[in-house]
């Protein structure tokens, strides 16, 4: 990471304006109510993009009033309230490949691509249980009505399997994933099918209302068997998918070769009729929640939020 980038991220550290603000349990949180004062520049380089999302004005944007140590445990999001909190997020374990790795599931960023190539070439997947202790498995996937298909976690990973394994993960513009999560939220709970967008985004600042909408800062955030945050050690962006992914294949001494594409949205009727117009005051109603994904990823802010 340039000197620039680190000066910036220690500017951006010091110089948030705190809102004290009390969530839903009635605890007493801070979190950056200026966005002006948020000046992280773009990261496009995947490994110092892994490397701003374990910085300390990463790891500190949100926490408890009054923390002894905003570094320690898991790294505190939106989604918990001002309480760090245990997550498993879906992960495709892989012992077996060039280097031994775990891709972290991040939805609507290149997923269904990212599990497709890596169950094509290294024959990985996040049902591939016989990489893990039948105590392990049938733990989480017994009770399962179709057991085969139970995904891996990230709490499944052992102090070794962090250690010792590359992670990787990819993220995609903070707004357009929004987008992109709530096509997917409604495609998949006829529930929430009443909803404008709109009215999406107020419920979504309050709620977690579906897996497609998290933060990515969350979805990265997973924890191992032992409640620690796993690491991360390259992050690619899916606007620069195939040139981020060819710096993948050199680590893995492949050769480099186009990703493939998802058209989910265009085939469903139900998405491509859907209005995902954001308005001003949607936009900068977003900025607020995903302040972190822009900080820690790296994204500017958009023109409404500057």
């Amino acid at each position: 990471m340039t000197s620039k980038t680190l000066i910036t991220l220690a500017i951006a550290s010091i110089v948030f304006s705190l809102l004290i603000v009390t969530d839903f349990r009635g605890r007493k949180i801070s979190v950056e109510s200026n966005f002006s004062s948020i000046e992280i520049e773009r990261v496009t380089d995947p490994y110092e993009r892994a490397i701003l999302y374990h910085s300390q004005a990463c790891q500190e944007f949100y926490k408890p009033i009054n923390s002894s140590d905003a570094l320690a445990g898991p790294m505190l999001v939106w989604e918990s309230h001002g309480s760090a909190r245990n997550f498993a997020t879906d992960s495709v374990v892989c012992p077996d490949g060039p280097i031994p790795f775990v891709y972290v599931d991040n939805v609507k960023a290149g997923s269904t691509a990212m599990r497709e190539v890596l169950r094509k070439k290294f024959n990985c997947s996040w049902e591939r249980h016989k990489n893990w202790a039948e105590a392990k498995y049938e733990a989480t996937c017994k009770e399962k009505t179709k057991p085969k298909v139970c995904r891996s976690k990230t709490n499944w990973l052992t102090e070794e399997i962090v250690n010792d394994f590359f992670f990787f993960s990819m993220v995609r513009e903070p707004i357009s994933r929004f987008v992109s999560g709530y096509k997917q939220a409604l495609f998949q709970d006829p529930e929430l099918r009443d909803l404008t967008i709109s009215q999406y985004v107020d419920k979504y600042r309050n709620y977690n209302l579906n897996e497609h909408t998290q933060t990515q800062a969350m979805r990265l955030s997973g924890s191992d068997e032992n409640g620690n945050q796993v690491p991360m050690h390259f992050i690619g962006a899916l606007e620069t998918i195939d040139a981020d992914m060819s710096l993948l294949w050199k680590k893995f001494n492949l050769p480099a070769e186009k990703m493939p594409h998802s058209y989910v949205s265009e085939t469903s009727p139900l998405k491509a009729s859907l209005n995902t117009t954001l308005s001003d005051e949607d936009i900068v109603k977003l900025c607020g929640h995903l302040k972190q994904d822009f900080v820690c990823f790296g994204y500017p802010f958009p023109p409404q939020c500057q």
